[in-house]
C-alpha cells in the first residue's frame, strides 16, 4: 500500500488510494504549449476535476503529428525534424483503427523540438482548454483541492494546433479539458515520447508545494 502523503498516482494499487493520491506537475514534462497561436499560462485549476457535469468529449485527433526544429535557423535541425517525421509514424487514425488506439500518439522528446498535434473540436466554441494530466483528475488535489495545469481561454472551435515541447521521454496518459458554455468534457491521449539518445527517459514525481 502507499503512503498516506505525496505519492504519484502511478504507485496507487486501487481507487482508494488513488483518490489520496498527489497531481503531478504539467509543467515537469511540459517545457511549452501553444494552443491556436497563443501560449497557455501555468496555473493551478479548481475545476479541472469537478467542473460540474460531464459530458462526452467531441474532440479528435484530425491528422498525425509532426515534428517542427525549433532551432530554424540551423539548417540541420531542420532537415533532422524532416527526417523523423518521414521515419516515424506518430498516429494511426485510419478508420479500421479502433477508436481508443487513434488516441495513442508517438512524440519527440527533447527541447530542440516541438510537436504540433492538431485537434478538431467540432462545430462547437469552447471558452476555455486546461492541459494537465489525466490520472490528476483522479487525485483528491493539492492541500488547496487545485491541479497544476496549462490553461488557455479564448475561443476554440474546429481543428486547432496545439505545439508542444516535451522535456523528456515515456509514457503519459493526458488530458484535455475543455469547456463550452455551461458543458464540461475531458479528451483523453496516451503520449508516447521518444527520446533521442542524448535525451534519457526520467520519472517524474508528485506535485508538492512549498
Amino acid at each position: 500500500m502507499a503512503s498516506d502523503c505525496c505519492f504519484a498516482p502511478s504507485s496507487a494499487a486501487n481507487w482508494n488510494e488513488l483518490q489520496k493520491s498527489t497531481p503531478v506537475n504539467i509543467s515537469d514534462l511540459v517545457a511549452n504549449a501553444t494552443l491556436g497561436g497563443t501560449t497557455g499560462t501555468l496555473t493551478n485549476s479548481s475545476t479541472y476535476a469537478a467542473p460540474g457535469t460531464w459530458i462526452a468529449s467531441p474532440i479528435v485527433v484530425s491528422s498525425s503529428p509532426t515534428c517542427v526544429a525549433l532551432g530554424t535557423d540551423n539548417l540541420q535541425n531542420v532537415a533532422d525534424a524532416a527526417q523523423w517525421n518521414f521515419l516515424n509514424l506518430t498516429a494511426n487514425l485510419a478508420s479500421s483503427t479502433a477508436i481508443p488506439l487513434r488516441k495513442v500518439l508517438f512524440l519527440r522528446a527533447g527541447t530542440k523540438w516541438q510537436m504540433k498535434i492538431s485537434l478538431d473540436f467540432g462545430a462547437s466554441t469552447y471558452t476555455e482548454v486546461q492541459l494537465g494530466f489525466l490520472d490528476s483528475a483522479a487525485t483528491r488535489g493539492d492541500a488547496q483541492g487545485t491541479f497544476p495545469v496549462v490553461d488557455w481561454t479564448g475561443s476554440f472551435t474546429g481543428v486547432v494546433d496545439l505545439y508542444v515541447t516535451l522535456r523528456f521521454g515515456g509514457a503519459f496518459n493526458i488530458g484535455v479539458w475543455a469547456k463550452s458554455g455551461t458543458n464540461y468534457s475531458m479528451f483523453d491521449m496516451r503520449w508516447i515520447a521518444v527520446v533521442d539518445v542524448s535525451s534519457p527517459a526520467i520519472s517524474i514525481q508528485p506535485f508538492q508545494l512549498g
